[in-house]
């Protein structure tokens, strides 16, 4: 049979033993020590100038003086000497010094939460480590209000830190959103976890996107980027885009400007507005104007040619100076004019007509090409002015 006991080390009072009462008051003195064990601290290495009797404090490793050699071991002051007890293995006790609960686990006293205050970590279904304090293991999460709204807070130290959300596949980052590096909002993406791409920039001063995802020019037309205010000439106050090549066969449908400092085949030789409408990647129109000079006209490109250039009439070019070119009409519809020889009308088709004050004429008061007809005693000549 042991001389005591199992757990606590008490001893025990033999047979026949003399001086019981010393085996009993050390047993006593055990018990006093490790009932409700309150520690003044924990990692002490020094002892105290004046001890108190009944204090009891937790050695560090390597303690000094009368400590010396009872690394790890609990230490009381009887009143006459120090009292040193080996703690084991789930042995609990109050710290004085930092009011907290402690445990002896693996060699060490270490704190046990007794509030949700200020913790170290909290793993829920799963551990924490030091950079994930707060970690849970579950199927869904839930933030809900308290009566109104509800906010969750990322906060981060300093514009260059990092306050972010990041969607990870199997710990793999694809997809992150928040202040990453600067303090605009940020959306990014990635295919491995190493190499991202800003899919998405919002600018804390001005609001305006930027991007992967956003056209990098009013002319970019990459598939699946949003258009700006201006894109294509669209939404624009100022200047619209520019072409550079009239004749090229992949411009996306929206409004712009050509000028004779660029190259392609106008049908006027002057500074235009342009406006291309596409109907697939082979077919589109294409219809240049000159306000200014009441001009407009069109064609199409049918996926191998261009069609002639055709002149869009208005009521600013109804009137004016008729003109034709290998018998197509190049200027007005109509033009009309008078001199001594009397009053003549042309139309773009070649008609003209010619007369003079319901009298006779006897010169043409502009020039006919072909046979004229003279009706009313030659009070009307009708024939072509080509």
């Amino acid at each position: 049979m042991s001389d005591s006991s199992v757990r606590l080390d008490l001893p025990f009072m033999l047979p026949s033993q003399a001086q019981k009462h010393v085996t009993y008051n050390e047993a006593l003195q055990r018990l006093d020590v490790l009932t409700q064990l309150v520690l003044e601290g924990r990692g002490a290495t020094i002892p105290p100038a004046v001890p108190q009797a009944g204090q009891i404090h937790a050695l560090a490793p390597i303690p000094q003086g009368d400590w010396a050699g009872k690394g790890g071991m609990l230490a009381q002051w009887t009143g006459f000497e120090w009292l040193f007890i080996a703690p084991q293995e789930g042995w609990q006790a109050w710290d004085l010094s930092t009011a907290m609960q402690c445990i002896f686990v693996d060699g060490a006293w270490q704190e046990i939460a007794t509030t949700l205050q200020s913790l170290d970590g909290l793993g829920i279904g799963t551990d924490w480590d030091a950079t994930n304090r707060l970690a849970v293991a579950s199927e869904a999460s839930l933030f809900t209000h308290a009566g109104a709204g509800h906010q969750l807070k990322l906060n981060k130290a300093s514009e260059t830190d990092t306050a972010s959300l990041l969607y990870q596949s199997d710990f793999t980052g694809h997809a992150e959103m928040g202040l990453t590096g600067d303090n605009d909002f940020l959306i990014k993406v990635s295919d491995d976890g190493s190499t991202w791409t800003e899919a998405l920039r919002v600018d804390t001063q001005s609001g305006q996107l930027s991007g992967a995802a956003v056209q990098s020019s009013a002319v970019d037309k990459t598939l699946g980027r949003l258009m700006t205010v201006g894109a294509f000439g669209l939404g624009e106050t100022e200047t619209a885009p520019v072409l550079s090549d009239l004749d090229a066969t992949d411009i996306a449908s929206g409004l712009y400007t050509w000028s004779t400092s660029g190259t392609g085949t106008p049908p006027l030789a002057v500074s235009l507005y342009v406006k291309v409408t596409r109907f697939n990647s082979s077919f589109f129109i294409e219809e240049v104007s000159r306000p200014f000079l009441g001009k407009s006209w069109v064609r199409e490109w049918r996926g191998s040619a261009w069609t002639a250039w055709v002149e869009i009439y208005s009521n600013l070019s109804i009137l004016g100076t008729v003109s034709q070119s290998g018998g197509v009409p190049k200027g007005a519809l109509i033009e009309r004019g008078s001199n001594a020889n009397g009053t003549y009308v042309r139309f773009a088709d070649g008609t003209q007509m010619c007369w003079k004050d319901n009298t006779a004429l006897t010169t043409a008061p502009a020039v006919f090409v072909g046979t004229i007809t003279k009706i009313d005693g030659n009070k009307l000549w009708i024939g072509r002015w080509f």
